[in-house]
């Protein structure tokens, strides 16, 4: 996992979680909980490439825009910070997505 930004691994995952939801894939299993944390952690320190960000966006059912325009900007003095087992893009303990508005 790539040098990152905490909080906005946080959003950005939450928001890939619920993208995930909205065009019905499986969100339940932790092998797709741990790829939107990769996802995540790559974007927010390195970004997408081209390629990724148009495949990605097609499988979240959203354009390219909407995918770079979710991706936070990097604070310039963010320091890094290594993501660990301890994250989770869940429910929150009401069932619902942190930042979920549908």
């Amino acid at each position: 996992m790539p040098n990152h930004d905490e909080p906005a691994h946080n959003s950005f995952a939450r928001w890939l979680l619920h993208r995930c939801r909205r065009a019905g894939h499986d969100t339940e299993s932790a092998d797709t909980r741990n790829s939107i944390h990769i996802i995540a952690a790559f974007a927010v320190s390195d970004g997408l490439d081209a390629a990724l960000t148009a495949n990605l966006a097609q499988a979240l059912a959203v354009t390219p825009e909407e995918l770079t325009a979710a991706i936070p900007v990097r604070r310039p003095d963010a320091g890094p910070v290594w993501a660990d087992a301890v994250h989770d893009a869940g429910p929150t303990p009401n069932g619902r997505n942190e930042g979920c508005t549908d």
